[in-house]
């Protein structure tokens, strides 16, 4: 059991990074951390929600910026009329595993 956690990836320091790059006032709805073992790479999938919609383009700026961040791709950016909210589907892949 000890080896086979030695051997699994740091998902906290993708976690502390993804973190960093959050503006106030983005909330998580879902957040999917995957290792894919071809790659060695680390994915995410990230699904959130705001009620202002600069403050996504500022979310979306500080990923980009991020330097453990090598690939961002928005799936969705959708406001619902209903309940003023603005539901965001992100795709990242992480530099180092």
């Amino acid at each position: 059991i000890k080896n086979f956690y030695q051997t699994q990836p740091k998902y906290i320091d993708n976690l502390n990074s993804l973190i960093q790059s959050l503006p106030p006032g983005i909330y998580f709805q879902n957040v999917n951390l995957n290792h894919d073992q071809k790659t060695s790479k680390i994915t995410a999938t990230v699904e959130l929600y705001s009620y202002q919609e600069d403050v996504i383009v500022d979310f979306i700026t500080n990923l980009k910026l991020n330097p453990e961040i090598s690939s961002l791709d928005v799936r969705k950016i959708e406001k619902k009329t209903k309940d003023s909210k603005y539901y965001i589907s992100i795709d990242l892949i992480f530099k180092k595993a």
